[in-house]
């Protein structure tokens, strides 16, 4: 699509509906929902770049956002929040953050990092302007995008950088999708996890994020920082 980082002002804004999948009510009372897109038609197709923006109505934290960032999306519906987006929802929210900008690494939509290893021209859904954008805003970084995104060599070395030099610096709030194991945490993608223990449920996995030191598995995420 050729669109710069600095561009997303010129992207359509569609005022979409913060609902459960499985649900006709909101997620949370008052909560908004934002996609900015260069769709302009329904639905959106595999080369649409869409961003989203939650807004939970929650004033304890005086509008504070945060930045979740992940592979690609799976399903990108004006009516409906899919499940990585209402973990994410869930657990930032729990931590008093105002709302939430979600961008993915790449724009094709795809139920699997396998999916997009199959597309031929994956570079043109790159998505790295405008995740670049959003790291140079200052947000808290919360990073969900799985191991599977390193195994497959699927993250931008511009990003990775970014990412490792903030790392390095600490000079913002960085925290990553985990899996809690005692008292280890590995690396994970966020679809995977109940944010809280469900009843009668014995094999639950819960998701934390975490800084990078808390890390067992930092290299399913990239190379260490040098």
């Amino acid at each position: 699509m050729g669109y710069k980082y600095y561009e997303i002002n010129k992207l359509n804004k569609l005022h979409a509906k913060a609902k459960n999948i499985s649900s006709k009510k909101p997620l949370f009372p008052g909560c908004k929902r934002i996609i900015y897109t260069d769709a302009t038609t329904l639905p959106f197709t595999h080369h649409d770049k869409v961003i989203e923006e939650v807004d939970f109505n929650n004033s304890k934290n005086n509008g504070k956002y945060a930045l979740a960032i992940g592979l690609n999306p799976v399903l990108a519906n004006p009516n409906r929040f899919d499940q990585t987006n209402r973990n994410i929802s869930i657990a930032l929210k729990d931590r008093n953050y105002k709302g939430y900008y979600l961008v993915n690494l790449y724009t094709y939509l795809a139920p699997s990092a396998e999916d997009l290893l199959k597309v031929s021209n994956l570079n043109h859904h790159n998505n790295k302007s405008f995740v670049k954008y959003f790291l140079n805003k200052g947000y808290d970084i919360f990073i969900f995008w799985g191991p599977k995104a390193k195994k497959y060599s699927l993250i931008d070395k511009k990003i990775s950088n970014i990412i490792k030099s903030q790392i390095k610096t600490k000079s913002k709030k960085l925290f990553f999708c985990a899996h809690r194991k005692s008292d280890k945490y590995d690396f994970e993608h966020a679809w995977k996890f109940a944010p809280k223990p469900k009843k009668r449920e014995i094999d639950i996995k819960f998701m934390d994020f975490v800084n990078f030191d808390k890390l067992s598995n930092k290299n399913d995420l990239f190379e260490p920082p040098h």
